[in-house]
């Protein structure tokens, strides 16, 4: 098995080797590879033509652009392990009531690279889910929601969830 100390890019046909959009940035943008419409309210799968090999003890995460949010479209998943070699593809969700096209070439994603952790889970200590001390922290068991604002669910009074917008401020609800 290979060990390497850089990240290792592989383009085929029609892709297009991935960059950072400054010196500073920390994504590469990652480009399709073919022209894909993508329908309202669904998901599609998109082809980049491009491989990677991930530096030793790394993982990456492909994330949604600024510009591509602007335009009601969201990078659904996007890990990427390091012991993964077949073609990164991507997922995008329409959030919007109108057909999106992607022509080839367009950037799609940004691929962010991340350390991976390696804490050991130790076999010994496991306890059965009801007897599991876990000391207490100001957050507590809060999950969705928890800063301030709540999950709407959609309803029939609140038709805009499912087409993009998810939270709300609970101010707004009155």
């Amino acid at each position: 098995m290979r060990f390497n100390k850089y990240i290792e890019f592989a383009i085929g046909p029609d892709g297009t080797f991935p960059e950072k959009g400054t010196v500073n940035s920390t994504g590469y943008d990652i480009h399709v590879s073919t022209t894909a419409r993508i329908n309202p309210g669904l998901t599609m799968m998109v082809e980049t033509n491009l491989k990677i090999l991930l530096p030793y003890g790394h993982w990456g995460k492909l994330e949604t652009r600024s510009s591509m949010v602007i335009k009601g479209l969201q990078v659904q998943g996007g890990v990427i392990d390091w012991d993964y070699r077949g073609e990164i593809k991507v997922m995008i969700h329409n959030f919007t009531e109108f057909p999106y096209i992607m022509n080839a070439g367009d950037k799609v994603a940004q691929l962010i690279l991340h350390t991976l952790p390696s804490p050991e889970i130790h076999h010994g200590s496991i306890k059965s889910y009801d007897k599991l001390y876990l000391n207490d922290t100001k957050r507590g068991d809060k999950g969705f929601g928890h800063t301030g604002r709540q999950v709407v669910e959609q309803t029939k009074s609140n038709p805009s969830v499912g087409s993009g917008k998810l939270y709300e401020d609970p101010e707004s609800l009155v």
